[in-house]
Formats: C-alpha cells, sequence, structure tokens
C-alpha cells in the first residue's frame, strides 16, 4: 500500500474521530445546557404553593388526615385509590408537613423517576441514558401550571420498573419467575393507584410473550405463556393483598369495595367526555409555530387539554427505524410505555393535560434512545458512509429542536412569577379564606368546602386548617339512592363536626349547579340557621360562609 493511500486512510480515520467528538460534545453541551435551565427552575418551584395543582393539593390533604387517624373510604368516601394515599402519607413523615415539603417530595419523585429512566437506557446506550435523564427532569417545567405530582406521576416508576423486570425476565432465564413476579407486583401495584395500570400490565404481558417465547422461538409456547402469566399474576395478586391489608386493619375496606365503583360512576356520568376521536385528533397541535410546543402549551386555551408536540410524533418513525437496524428487542419497552400511555390517555376520555403524563414520558425515553443510537451511528467508523452522514444531520437537528423545545417551555411564563422572585398569586377562595381566618382568628379551624375543582382545598395547608368532609361535590348532584345516602353523611358529619368556615362553588344563575344547590335542602337550612355570608371570591364566584356565632353577624340570605 503506497504512502499516498495510508495518508489518505489516516486523513480520513483523524478526521471520523474529529466529527465523533464534535458530535458527541454538542450533545453533551446541549444536555447540560437544559439540565442547568432546569435545576434553575428547580430552585424557583420550591416556592411554588401547592394550589398550582388542586388535585395534589387534595392528596396531600387527605394524607394529612389518614394520618390523623381519618381514613379514607371509612370516614370520608374518596374516588382515589390507597397506593396514592401511601405515597404521600410517606411524603409527610419523611419531608414534613408543609407546602415546602410538598415541593421537595415533587421534586423527589422526579427526580427518582429521572433516575430509573437513566438506568433503563443505560443498557442500551450511555449517551441516550444522560439525555433521557435530562428530558425526564424537566417534567415540572413542562407540566405546570397544571401540576407535576399528580396519579400519573405517581405511575411513571411502576411502569418503567415493570419493564425493567420483564426486560430481566428474559434476560436471565434461572430467575425468570422472580422477575416476573416482580413486574406482575409493580404492575398491580400501579392498578390501586389508576385502573389503567390492568391495560399496561396486559400490555406488558403481549410483550414478554412476543419476545421472550413467540418470538425467541421456545419449544412448548402455551405451557410456557401459562407458566409466565401464572407467575406474573400472581405478584399482582401479591400487590393487592399487600396494598389493601391496611384498609382491611383500619376497618375501611368494606367502605372502600362497596363505595369506591357507586362513587367512580356517578363521577364519570357528571364528568363530560370528550368523543373518541376529539381525543386522538387533537392530541397535536397542527400549527406550525407549535412545532416544539411543550406539554403544558395550550391548543385552544390554557388547560384546556394536554398534547405533544411535532418532535414527539417525527421522533416516533426514527424510533421505530432505530429499533429494526438495532435488531432483538433493543429498548422496545419504550413503545410498550407509549402504547399504555396512548390508551390511558384514551381511557380517561377527558383529554387533561395530566392525563399525558405518561404518553409524554415514553416519548422522552424515545428521544433520548434514538438520539443515542444515532449519535453511535455517526461515529462509528465502520459503518457504512451514507449512513454516517444522515445519522449525523439527523442526530444534529434533533439536538437543535430539543433546545428549541427547552426555549418554548419558558416562554409560557413570561406572564407570571414562577419563575422569577416577584410574587405568586393564590386562587381568590383561598385568599377569602385566608382574611375570614385572621379577621376571626379561625387559625386551625375546621373547613368544609363544596366544589368541583378543588380550586379552595390548598387552604388547609396554607392556614393550617382541618378538612371536614369530602371537599369534592359531585356525589350530591345525582337523583340516585347513592348521592341521597351521600348527602345525608354530608349532614350528618357537618353536625357532629360543625366547621367554622364553608366555601362553596357557585356558577352563573341559570346553571344547572345553582338549581342543584337551591334543591339541595338540608344544607341550606344549615346555612340559613349557622352561617353568614363572608364573602364571593372570583368569576364563578365561591362563596364563603363564616359561623354566624363566630363572625357576630347574622345569617344572610344564600345565593341561590
Amino acid at each position: 500500500m503506497s504512502d499516498r493511500t495510508n495518508s489518505s486512510l489516516l486523513f480520513k480515520g483523524l478526521r471520523s474521530i474529529t466529527v465523533a467528538r464534535l458530535l458527541s460534545t454538542a450533545v453533551g453541551i446541549a444536555s447540560f445546557w437544559i439540565l442547568a435551565r432546569t435545576l434553575r427552575a428547580f430552585y424557583y418551584s420550591l416556592r411554588w404553593p401547592v394550589s398550582i395543582c388542586p388535585d395534589a393539593a387534595l392528596h396531600w390533604v387527605e394524607g394529612l388526615r389518614l394520618l390523623n387517624g381519618t381514613w379514607p373510604y371509612r370516614d370520608v368516601l374518596t374516588l382515589n385509590l390507597p397506593l396514592t394515599y401511601y405515597i404521600n402519607v410517606l411524603g409527610l413523615l419523611v419531608f414534613g408537613r408543609d407546602s415546602f415539603s410538598f415541593r421537595i417530595l415533587d421534586l423527589s419523585w422526579v427526580v427518582g423517576v429521572a433516575v430509573l429512566s437513566s438506568l433503563y437506557l443505560l443498557r442500551f446506550t450511555r449517551l441516550g441514558a444522560l439525555v433521557a435523564f435530562v428530558l425526564v427532569s424537566r417534567l415540572p417545567v413542562e407540566a405546570t401550571p397544571l401540576g407535576a405530582f399528580e396519579r400519573e406521576t405517581l405511575m411513571l416508576p411502576f411502569w418503567l420498573g415493570a419493564v425493567l423486570c420483564l426486560d430481566r425476565a428474559m434476560d436471565v432465564p434461572k430467575k425468570r419467575w422472580l422477575w416476573l413476579g416482580l413486574a406482575g407486583l409493580l404492575g398491580g401495584a400501579s392498578a390501586l393507584i389508576k385502573p389503567t395500570g390492568l391495560v399496561f400490565l396486559a400490555l406488558g404481558g403481549l410483550y414478554y410473550v412476543f419476545f421472550a417465547i413467540y418470538r425467541a422461538s421456545a419449544p412448548k409456547k402455551i405451557p410456557a405463556t401459562l407458566v409466565a402469566g401464572l407467575w406474573t399474576s400472581s405478584g399482582f395478586v401479591l400487590a393487592v393483598v399487600l396494598l389493601l391489608l391496611p384498609l382491611l386493619m383500619a376497618g375501611a375496606l368494606t367502605g372502600f369495595l362497596n363505595g369506591w365503583w357507586p362513587y367512580f360512576q356517578v363521577w364519570s356520568e357528571l364528568e363530560p367526555h370528550r368523543p373518541f376521536m376529539s381525543l386522538l385528533v387533537e392530541l397535536v397541535s397542527y400549527r406550525l409555530r407549535d412545532l416544539t410546543l411543550p406539554l403544558n402549551g395550550p391548543v385552544y386555551e390554557l388547560g384546556s387539554i394536554g398534547h405533544l408536540s411535532w418532535l414527539h410524533l417525527i421522533a416516533l418513525p426514527l424510533f421505530l427505524h432505530a429499533l429494526y437496524l438495532e435488531k432483538e428487542r433493543a429498548a422496545a419497552g419504550c413503545l410498550v410505555l407509549a402504547i399504555g400511555g396512548l390508551f390511558h390517555y384514551l381511557i380517561n376520555g377527558k383529554g387533561y393535560a395530566y392525563h399525558v403524563f405518561p404518553l409524554w414520558f415514553a416519548f422522552q425515553l424515545i428521544l433520548a434512545y434514538t438520539l443515542g443510537v444515532y449519535v453511535r451511528w455517526a461515529v462509528d467508523a465502520g459503518a457504512v458512509r451514507s449512513r454516517r452522514v444522515y445519522a449525523t444531520c439527523l442526530a444534529l437537528g434533533l439536538v437543535a429542536v430539543l433546545i428549541h423545545m427547552d426555549l418554548r417551555s419558558y416562554d409560557l411564563y413570561s406572564g407570571s412569577n414562577y419563575l422569577s422572585d416577584g410574587p405568586l398569586a393564590e386562587p381568590e377562595s383561598q385568599r377569602v379564606v385566608g382574611e375570614a381566618v385572621q379577621k376571626y382568628g379561625l387559625a386551625g379551624a375546621r373547613l368544609q368546602t363544596l366544589e368541583p375543582d378543588l380550586v379552595t382545598v390548598a387552604a388547609t395547608l396554607t392556614y393550617d386548617l382541618q378538612l371536614v368532609g369530602n371537599p369534592m361535590d359531585q356525589m350530591y348532584w345525582c337523583d340516585g339512592e347513592f348521592c341521597q345516602s351521600q348527602r345525608r353523611l354530608l349532614i350528618d358529619r357537618l353536625d357532629q363536626e360543625p366547621p367554622e368556615i364553608i366555601v362553596i362553588a357557585g356558577a352563573p344563575p341559570d346553571s344547572s349547579r345553582m338549581r342543584n344547590l337551591a334543591a339541595f335542602r338540608e344544607l341550606n337550612e344549615v346555612l340559613r340557621s349557622e352561617y353568614a355570608l363572608f364573602a364571593e371570591a372570583g368569576r364563578s364566584p365561591h362563596y364563603v360562609f363564616v359561623r354566624s356565632d363566630l363572625s357576630g353577624t347574622r345569617p344572610s340570605r344564600l345565593p341561590w
């Protein structure tokens, strides 16, 4: 071989090494830049009020009530499932009981999910593992002001943990029974956060059967499938038994078994469901300027529907291509997570942004894996030159779009002080409750709310109040025996523990809600005889009542 040929090969090798280093450096710099901005957002998020996410505020309050001896399903009927409360109770015991502690719990959970995501992708691509940690850590940034610590976020480590266990079951045949049992255990646990965990567990079973039994051409496929199903089912049953055992010991299991399903049916009838095709079509914004619009960006108005950006859809075929060329089941679990997330979004039927969290999470892993694989192809000196060229271009394109997505995320905070040191506004009804607490010296007093949106619940944390009954009022407005019994329970609770403050969400005068309030005679009698209207708050509005013997004012006429 001539010196000229040797020089040419050496030059190409050096150029390949230079391109590889530049590309890897670019991805690394972009990742750490996004991470630095995320850490800055984490710092400011520590001062966000709990009211930023009403559902999470309710879970936190219910956890406090459980620690004080008020058990869900036994003392107060609730729509949420047991593991939601156990996680919040654990957070209260570890981090404390104030709103700052709640923010620490929120960030700790998100960082934990990000670490687990990184560990999952580490076996496939190291660079992808780094990118996954960065992208998943951005959940509080992209989810606010809709709230990050939703039940969907609580489910994520259980879903990903189940996928990890299924992968281990394929890799370690001698301990297959153990990993399948753990997968069933984690899937069962997620089903006691939200029932869609059952759907994900079924998808995980199909994933395992396809890759470990049928695609591997294993002998005796049907018996092997049945044995795998037996071990997974055993783990599922064990999870259900362990998580329901505290309810049994507290005398709350009967209330859970008899009350949760009727309540869920009433809630499903009263809460509007979006048409199936509408959910699918409106999952993504079709405007060009929304190419990288993050999770909390509006399609029509803020909070109207949760959706993904076009970036996620563009990355999907690239991911499938990488999956095909990487062979076997390389990170195929990401696809299981995505399908499970899509089913979760559609089954919930509301189109709320937090219903997209599992699907969003799966796409962060897909983006990270795809970027990691394409960079590996680009720097592979033994790969075909054409593949290296297009892999380099696509990798650089993905990095550029990820940076733009990060910049776009922060645009939505420009009109608020969430990412600055300025004052943060609280919901008007909470502010008025605080005024009543200060005016009449009601710190530590009892509070009852009747509202569909849980706007005022966080006041119990802000002003050290004690929640009396169920703050969600859908259970009172139907005509069946279930709603009638819940009305009687509410009135009994108001008689036994008369709250110092009652907050009732209103509506336009001609609305069905106002007619329902007017028809609730027992509640109206209590209000007319024992409470005076302190203030109206907000545009809804919320009506804040204070007990007459405390306010020194005569009971007033009801607004409905």
